[in-house]
């Protein structure tokens, strides 16, 4: 019964040979346990990113090419963090979204006519802005 209370890791150093492989100890530390956790976090925080409509930056030069993939993973890194610190702020966001996009398609198809074929996905991509406040059919500028 002693045994149970007790754990002895069998930890001991190579011997003074060089060898091609000393396997590790068959425990985790806590350090191992964290960083797991945290990598598994942030890659899927990372990956499951896609923002909706690519800036229009056309490069001129190097410069501006550097500049873009820089405001790219910016964005991305913003938008990962905001994810990490909140998550339930990035689902709020994109119901109401969603939610506003849904509202406008009625009326944005209205204004296309009928030789133009719309719907949800040309609405998500022709709204303005990332969340608007109100819907495009209560508003009487446009009619």
């Amino acid at each position: 019964m002693d045994k149970f209370h007790h754990f002895n890791p069998n930890c001991t150093l190579p011997n003074q040979e060089t060898t091609g492989f000393v396997k590790a100890p068959n425990i985790r530390t806590t350090m191992q346990i964290i960083w797991s956790c945290f990598s598994v976090i942030l890659l899927c925080t990372w990956s499951i990113l896609r923002p909706n409509v690519p800036p229009e930056l056309t490069p001129n030069g190097w410069r501006q090419s550097i500049y873009k993939k820089a405001f790219l993973v910016c964005r991305k890194v913003y938008w990962m963090g905001v994810m990490l610190i909140a998550p339930e702020f990035l689902t709020t966001f994109t119901t109401k979204k969603m939610l506003g996009t849904k509202k406008n398609v009625a009326e944005l198809k209205r204004l296309a006519g009928d030789e133009i074929e719309w719907g949800l996905p040309q609405t998500i991509l022709a709204d303005p802005c990332l969340s608007l406040p109100y819907s495009v059919a209560n508003n009487d500028n446009l009619r």
